[in-house]
């Protein structure tokens, strides 16, 4: 029968206290020796040889007076610790030691539940018979969780990194296994990381939150201590910030930066400066060309560092080359280079990644690839310099580089210039060191900074929107980024996130705060005619007299208009010269209904009928081809040109028109040359005419004016920038 043994906790006692088990040989007890210790002349005695057959012991000493004298109980089974009861001396007379069958004391009492106390009585009496006392020192029995070894644990082990975004939407919490006390210190001291509780005892769990991050990349420590428990360390970083008002970066970069707000965390080497470009580009890095390795613009340490678990890399700029000379001037330069460190005697080393102006790339970073002739996938790397120069014509052109374990492709504009396929394993084939060995590419530089020794100059590019990203961007991505740049700004714009602004509710609708990416919406209520709309100011659709062109875009949901035939006829958007008079509208007007159809009747008028669709029929979106049906939300766009029309679902061309723009039902240009009568502008609602079709109770957000036509690429590149 295996041995039972107990575990006793001390109370109280003379001075100090602590644990006790008796000594004689019994089945259920501890074993163990019990000393006297006398400070006075350092000696000890082993008071178990005077252990009785009945289990008590008596001992008598002359002490010193004013010292103390432990009584000492060392248990010989494993797992208990040695404790000790004292007592103190007043006076010279000798102290006579009796105890009863400790043993037997507790052998009996073997069913106590765990925290019952059960007692021991020690009798001390002073030699002279004048002082008797009687000293009681009270035990328990320990709980289970108390005999555990102490334990302090991460329920979840891998929870010792944690990364903040650098707008966080939600705390993290962290679990805990523990059966001490333990508590939380961060360090360094980091104002904008808040660990709740601080202190705690047993299981438990921290909540880490993160203050939105304005500032280059931060993180901190967080440390749980317990009494008797090694450490534990918890890795907090945050990323460094990236800014809607700094240009709404696509596809979530880990590094982004337009220069709107100076140079943030990058550093000019040698002589460039920001400059205002105006336009869509703004403030931009101009860089100064015609030496080596001194001017260029150095990036933080980390852009590179983000790709190890995701195995791929993006690379992407803006590049004008109007004060950098001719092609013969830069044909050889770098445009993107990273390093392990500066260059040191005009010389850099590996581990390196380069980007060439001319279209070609190299990597030497835990492994090499050259990316050859005999690697790329038409047999031949094409040179973009001299007569194939992209950047001759003086333009702004979007650079991209991206990689792959495998692959690695450039495209200029989103068009593919070079790509390689290899086979990521042997000599000359290695992309895969710049995923798991990119941190070590520390020294990161735009426009500058050739490899090696070679002769190239640092050219005189202009940059800007530098992102890195830890994916692979596919063409339609960067496309898309192409297409967002070339947004010129709306001559209206209302996402309604701070109240109507200059916006008018007629009739019942309200503002809504749809949460997620949308925020506050204006949510109008159906059914009635004419009644319920978003009356917009009167001059929005007055601005395209010069450019001729038009569009018009939001964001639509139906979740609470009912079903199609509640609203399959509705107008979605329209604008006339007067509110309506005895319930009807009259001209001039713009019509664009919810079914996917357009009407234009202001100096001069077009129906676009079925023969005017480029498809030879209207497509009609309403029952089980509504687009709003599935209760989501989706963008709607309608572009007009003096001879064109298009109606776009979420990026996709639902309808299009093409018209001779002279001649009655073919002329559009009205609407730019006299948009200006349109001064009563509704969006949901307001039929045209005395027709008899309701206000939609459709949602809406982010209503937009451009007196411009956005192209299809355009138009996703809106949708995109929502998600």
């Amino acid at each position: 029968m295996k041995r039972k043994y107990y575990k006793y906790f001390i109370m109280a006692a003379l001075v100090a206290v602590a644990a006790f088990t008796g000594c004689k040989d019994d089945s259920d007890t501890v074993k163990g020796s019990i000393t006297l210790l006398t400070p006075d002349d350092n000696s000890s005695y082993n008071l178990s040889d005077l252990l009785q057959q009945d289990g008590t012991i008596t001992f008598s000493w002359s002490p010193v007076p004013g010292m103390n004298y432990s009584i000492l109980f060392s248990p010989t089974e494993e797992g208990l610790a040695s404790t000790t009861a004292v007592v103190y001396a007043k006076n010279s007379a000798s102290f006579d030691l009796t105890s009863i069958a400790a043993d037997n004391l507790i052998a009996q009492n073997t069913n106590t539940q765990p925290d019952q106390s059960i007692n021991l009585y020690w009798t001390i009496k002073s030699g002279d018979g004048v002082t008797s006392q009687i000293r009681k020192i009270s035990f328990k029995r320990l709980t289970e969780k108390e005999l555990e070894a102490p334990k302090l644990e991460l329920q979840d082990s891998t929870n010792t990194n944690i990364v903040f975004d650098a707008n966080p939407s939600e705390a993290k919490t962290i679990d805990i296994v523990s059966n001490v006390a333990w508590n939380v210190t961060v360090t360094p001291d980091s104002p904008w990381l808040t660990v709740v509780p601080t202190s705690a005892s047993g299981n438990g769990s921290i909540t880490l939150t993160a203050a939105p991050n304005d500032g280059a990349a931060r993180s901190a420590t967080v440390i749980l201590s317990g009494q008797g428990v090694d450490d534990i360390t918890i890795n907090v970083s945050q990323q460094r910030n990236i800014s809607v008002i700094e240009g709404n970066p696509l596809f979530n970069p880990v590094y982004f930066n337009n220069f709107e707000k100076g140079l943030r965390d990058a550093t000019i080497v040698g002589s460039g400066t920001l400059e205002n470009t105006g336009g869509n580009f703004g403030t931009v890095f101009q860089n100064v060309g015609g030496v080596q390795r001194t001017n260029y613009l150095l990036l933080p340490d980390d852009v590179l560092s983000h790709s190890t678990e995701t195995k791929a890399l993006s690379i992407g700029v803006w590049v004008n080359a109007t004060n950098a000379g001719a092609s013969p001037d830069y044909m050889w330069s770098p445009l993107f280079m990273a390093y392990g460190a500066p260059p040191s005697n005009n010389t850099n080393t590996w581990p390196m990644l380069g980007c060439e102006y001319r279209g070609v790339v190299q990597v030497n970073c835990a492994g090499w690839c050259d990316f050859t002739d005999a690697q790329n996938v038409n047999g031949v790397n094409t040179l973009y310099h001299d007569n194939t120069d992209w950047l001759a014509d003086h333009n702004w052109h979007y650079y991209t580089a991206t990689f792959t374990e495998t692959t690695a492709k450039v495209y200029f504009d989103g068009v593919l210039v070079n790509a390689w396929n290899v086979n990521g394993t042997s000599d000359g084939s290695v992309i895969s060191g710049l995923f798991s060995n990119g941190a070590d590419l520390k020294y990161i530089c735009l426009g500058g900074n050739q490899a090696w020794n070679w002769g190239d100059p640092d050219p005189g590019f202009a940059f800007d929107d530098i992102a890195i990203y830890n994916t692979e961007l596919s063409v339609e991505q960067i496309k898309a980024i192409v297409a967002s740049k070339n947004i010129s700004n709306p001559i209206y714009f209302n996402d309604f996130e701070k109240g109507l602004g200059d916006a008018t509710i007629v009739g019942s609708g309200t503002l809504e705060n749809a949460g997620g990416n949308f925020g506050t919406v204006f949510q109008n209520v159906g059914g009635v005619q004419r009644a319920n709309y978003l009356l917009l100011p009167g001059d929005v659709l007055s601005h395209s007299v010069d450019t001729k062109a038009l569009t018009i875009a939001f964001w639509v949901n139906a979740a609470n208009a009912g079903a199609s035939p509640d609203y399959m006829w509705s107008p979605i958007f329209m604008a006339y010269g007067a509110p309506p008079s005895n319930n009807t509208n009259t001209w001039p007007m713009l019509g664009c209904e919810y079914r996917g159809v357009v009407q234009v009747n202001c100096a001069g008028w077009c129906d676009f009928t079925d023969a005017q669709n480029v498809n030879g029929v209207n497509t009609l979106y309403h029952n089980n081809m509504d687009w709003l049906a599935d209760h989501n939300w989706h963008y709607y766009t309608a572009t007009f040109t003096e001879t064109t029309a298009k109606v776009y679902f979420d990026g996709v061309l639902a309808n299009a028109w093409n018209v001779s723009g002279t001649g009655d039902g073919n002329v559009i240009s009205g609407l730019f040359s006299n948009g200006a009568d349109l001064k009563y502008i509704c969006l949901g609602g307001n039929q045209a005419w005395n027709w008899g079709d309701p206000d939609p109770g459709f949602a809406f957000d982010d209503v937009a004016i451009y007196n411009t036509e956005l192209s299809a690429d355009q138009v996703k590149a809106l949708i995109q920038q929502k998600k």
